[in-house]
Order: C-alpha cells, then structure tokens, then sequence
C-alpha cells in the first residue's frame, strides 16, 4: 500500500466476536507515548457490535485508524489481509483481546533506532498491570543476535510462536497470496507466519521488557477441541521440519531437535483429545488418525521416545500400541 509518509509502525488487530475487550484493545493503542504508527481494524464478519465499535473508532481518529469488514476467513488470513493493507515500516499484531503497555512503540522504537534491528522480540503479562512475565526467553538482551541461536530456539519450542510479541520489517513478511494454502489451519497459525518472518530476517533483538497484555479468556479456539486439530498441528510440525532443513549447519542438529518437539507435540494432541473430546467414537478415530499418519510414524522414527518426559512417553506408547482403552481409564481419573 503506498504511501508518500509511511508510518514507522502498522499495528494490525483482526477482530471476531471481540466486543468485550475491543474498547480496551484500541485505547491501550491511541493511549501509547509514542504516534508514529497507524491502528489497522480489521473484521473477520463478527456478528456481535465489534464492527460498530470498529468504526466509532475510525469516526473519531480517521487520520490513523482504518478499518476493513470482510466476509470470515479466520485469524491467519485475517491478519495476513491486514498487513497487505498497511503501509508502515515495522508490523506489530494485536489480538482484539489483548493490550500494550503505554509505551510499548516507544519501547521497541528505541531498539531499532540503537541496532537497526528487523525483528524485535519481547514479553507479555497474564496480568492488566503488566507486573508478571509470561514468556521469559532464555537469550541474551539489547544485542543483535546470532541467527542460529534464534532458528534453534524456534525449533527447540515455543518461546517464538507468538506472532504478537514481536514486531518485524514488513517486507519480512510472506504476504497474503502464500498463505492461501494454509487456510483451514485453526491452531498453530501464529509458528505456520512466524517461520517466514524468521527465515528473512538478519538483525533479530530481544528487548527483556514487559509490553503486551497477554488475556486468557477461556472462549479463544485454542481452547476448545476441533475435530481437524491434529490436522492443523501435523501440518505446520511438518513445516518446521522444513526450515529446519534449511537453517541447519550440515550436522542435521536442527532437524533432530524439531523431530524430538514433533513427537512433544503428538503426545500433546493426544492429552487435547483425552481431555476435550467428550465422543468416545471420535476420540477413538481421532487416536487412529494420529497413529496412522506419517507425521507420527516419521516423529516416532527419526526422534527419540526416550528423551521425552514421563507422561509423554505413556501417551506415545499407548497409542503406538493401540491400547486405547488406556485413555479412556486417563479420562476418567483425571477429568
């Protein structure tokens, strides 16, 4: 999108269903130190009052809040739609539901005028005060980082998922029209982006601060059981395997480390079903599936069972055998 006075940042909000904490959303923006940026509101065809809310907002700030009503397509379209409309130099996601702290552009503004960095990591909080640290990374602070260290930490687990605790140059981004492909994915969509920002990066900082309200509402989709969940994490695990590959030195070290998450997450999918799925019929389909599937005859092949915790292993081990009746006696004792 053109624009002859680009903004420094494009903040991009995909909004569904959010009326309860949209108001919240979009005033911890207009609230921030720091106005080089433009509020990009996008509606993914909500049918509550976030559409109005939408644009009461761009009634009243229509200099730097725009906003987008589109027919439902889910989160990742959503916000790959909204960074294709912005124009700023640095994207920054917002969850309609979440907030920044007050200064939190001022914050990241900092370290890319001090490194020139294209991709700025940071924290968030459980709490609305910003007084706890939800996802502490375990790497060194206010440098440019190594590359490698970053493509392992994005191996090795979850730490850089979030695509809304880091702002990257938007050029980084893969764009709408790659996504297309990965459309029905429901869970997983935030590593399925974070990947192609992180393969077109070089000058990653990590900014030791807490600047993003993090809610747990209980009602997202990641807290509910579908029946194509499996399907979604199979697909974006077998996407790391990917960028492993590429990102690896030659000694294969990355790729054996993403195989041993993807075998974490099998054993993971497999709690998910015990534990949400109320359908024994679907439950068992749902085991059979993963059990079948190359994805985990390949995890199981090339990572190693051993390594892995306790729990872990049974599940593996349970339904590699078949012995689904084991779960249900899980099912049971503890839910």
């Amino acid at each position: 999108m053109a624009d002859n006075n680009p903004k420094l940042f494009s903040i991009v909000v995909p909004v569904y269903n959010e009326e309860n904490y949209l108001d919240n959303c979009i005033e911890s923006v207009i609230g921030q130190t720091c106005s080089d940026y433009e509020l990009i509101l996008v509606d993914d065809g909500s049918k509550d009052a976030s559409p109005e809310i939408c644009d009461k907002y761009h009634s009243l700030y229509s200099t730097f809040v725009k906003v987008f009503h589109k027919e439902n397509e889910g989160l990742l379209l959503t916000r790959a739609y909204g960074i294709e409309k912005a124009s700023g130099q640095y994207i920054i996601s917002l969850d309609s539901d979440d907030a920044l702290r007050y200064d939190a552009l001022e914050s990241i503004k900092n370290v890319i005028k001090e490194y020139n960095a294209d991709m700025i990591m940071f924290c968030a909080s459980r709490k609305k005060d910003f007084s706890d640290k939800w996802n502490d990374i375990p790497i060194q602070s206010n440098v440019v980082l190594n590359l490698y260290d970053v493509y392992e930490l994005t191996c090795v687990g979850t730490k850089l998922n979030n695509m809304a605790l880091k702002a990257f140059k938007r050029e980084c981004y893969a764009g709408r029209e790659y996504f297309t492909k990965y459309s029905k994915i429901r869970n997983g969509e935030d590593l399925i982006q974070s990947l192609c920002v992180i393969d077109n990066i070089t000058k990653p900082v990590y900014l030791d601060k807490v600047l993003y309200y993090y809610r747990d509402n209980g009602s997202s989709i990641t807290n509910n059981f579908q029946k194509d969940f499996y399907d979604s994490v199979s697909v974006v695990g077998t996407r790391l395997r990917y960028f492993a590959k590429r990102w690896d030195k030659g000694d294969n070290l990355l790729v054996t480390k993403v195989y041993q998450r993807n075998l974490i997450t099998c054993s993971r999918t497999i709690k998910e079903i015990i534990k949400m799925c109320n359908d024994r019929k679907l439950r068992y389909e749902q085991f059979e599936k993963i059990r079948n599937s190359d994805f985990f005859i390949s995890s199981l092949e090339y990572g190693d069972v051993r390594k892995l915790g306790h729990l872990d292993r049974f599940l593996i081990w349970v339904c590699n055998s078949k012995r689904y009746y084991l779960f249900e006696a899980m099912k049971l004792l503890l839910y």
